[in-house]
């Protein structure tokens, strides 16, 4: 293919790394493909020059795209806030203590002030903009912020997210991320991705069904739970790896461990909803899923392929970029697709090649340049799989810090602030089953 340079919205792995402007232009070197809808044909993000333009983070959002104020949106945010007590608390079998309990009390707190009086949960506490896959992030952390706590509000509100993803999810599962236009929240017309999006959704309403075994709830869920497994078998190919989206075909290690949990937890509540037919499609997906994820694994390199192209181009990886080469090694070991052996060894490698990780004003390299660390709690996750909870924790409290004396300013976002409350109470079982 000749050599040709464009300007496009930015592609889905793309857009979820920070950067400074708001257009992206790609350079697109000897045999990468960038044709109508289908996404790049061949080739590994290695070899583009990019000058990235952030209108949305999937994995780390970029600068703040709305930095001014801006009129408070209708429908209004929730004022619910939580009067939890420090004192150590027992939930379904876990102990926590007062620290903790206080920590995720904090974290929780604030995901409620970014929600919406309709059940959105909005990335900042602006209110601007409701990218639905942080939103789930969110609302993991507020279910399992009740079970830290004792406080059902937290549980509550996860439960109005996920009737709001529900209801806005369209005839092929998909649902957009959403901006507030000065008069009303407005769809923008596209997501980052279609995979993990649906895959985080339905982890997220597995970890709302744990904590309060509400099946009214669950039941109103019914509909968007089968257009969740819809969304993800839209863009599932023979190989049992999933598209990020129909317009883009690259199959991402970060997304399709997402979107595995994400099946996987769609037989859990498709089988407490007694629905046996979408559990029985559910539990297909997912396994072949799993072993699409097998394959991905690089031998050589002992690490995963990050990606894989529609010509079934491998993309390998590189422990010197923090981002997206290890932080999808974590990934795998975070949502458990990787083997207990592979993931000690990756998490080993992982610290040693990024020990800045948890340093969120620190500086990394990533495949576009160097940038700031920004926030990873799920890498934390992947210690915690690992059996190195010490680490984790310790990962923790470094997050935390950085987020509190940053004022929890974007790039912090609720969906981060979810993935602490996980991370912080050592709650693996919300992450897969």
């Amino acid at each position: 293919m000749s050599r040709r340079s464009l300007s496009v919205v930015v592609p889905t792995r793309l857009r979820r790394v920070a950067a400074a402007s708001t257009a992206v232009t790609v350079l697109l070197t000897a045999g990468i493909a960038l044709v109508g809808t289908s996404g790049p044909a061949s080739a590994a993000p290695r070899s583009t020059t990019l000058s990235l333009g952030a209108t949305h983070g999937h994995k780390q959002p970029s600068p703040s795209p709305s930095p001014s104020p801006s009129p408070s949106p209708s429908p209004s945010p929730t004022s619910t806030t939580s009067t939890t007590s420090t004192t150590a608390t027992t939930t379904g079998g876990s102990t926590y203590d007062s620290a903790t309990v206080s920590a995720v009390a904090a974290e929780a707190d604030w995901i409620l002030r970014t929600q919406l009086s309709d059940g959105a949960i909005a990335t900042q506490t602006d209110h601007l903009h409701v990218w639905p896959y942080l939103a789930d992030f969110a609302a993991q952390g507020l279910a399992q912020a009740t079970r830290v706590t004792g406080n059902s509000a937290y549980a509550a509100a996860a439960w109005k997210w996920l009737a709001w993803y529900a209801a806005h999810e369209d005839s092929n599962g998909f649902v957009t991320d959403y901006t507030w236009n000065g008069s009303a929240m407005a769809s923008s017309g596209t997501m980052d991705s279609t995979d993990a999006y649906a895959g985080t959704f339905l982890t997220a309403a597995r970890a709302a069904w744990l904590t309060t075994n509400d099946l009214t709830q669950l039941s109103a869920l019914h509909t968007g739970i089968a257009g969740a497994v819809k969304a993800i078998e839209a863009t599932v190919d023979a190989d049992g790896l999933t598209w990020a989206k129909p317009s883009w075909h690259v199959k991402y290690l970060m997304d399709v461990a997402e979107t595995y949990s994400g099946l996987r937890s769609a037989v859990v509540l498709a089988q407490a909803l007694g629905d046996a037919t979408l559990a029985s499609r559910a539990a297909a997906d997912a396994t072949a899923m799993k072993a699409g994820i097998d394959s991905l694994w690089d031998s050589a390199a002992a690490n995963y392929h990050y990606a894989k192209y529609d010509s079934g181009v491998l993309q390998t990886s590189s422990w010197t970029y923090l981002y997206p080469d290890a932080l999808e090694q974590a990934w795998a070991a975070a949502y458990g697709v990787a083997p207990a052996d592979r993931t000690s060894a990756l998490m080993s490698t992982f610290t040693t090649m990024q020990p800045q990780w948890a340093s969120p004003a620190a500086t990394a390299t990533f495949d576009s340049g160097t940038q700031t660390v920004g926030y990873w709690p799920v890498a934390g996750w992947a210690l915690l799989r690992a059996g190195r909870t010490a680490d984790a924790l310790a990962a923790a409290t470094s997050i935390r810090q950085a987020a509190i004396a940053a004022g929890r300013a974007w790039p912090y976002t609720s969906g981060n602030a979810g993935q602490l409350i996980v991370l912080e109470s050592s709650a693996l079982d919300l992450v897969t089953p």
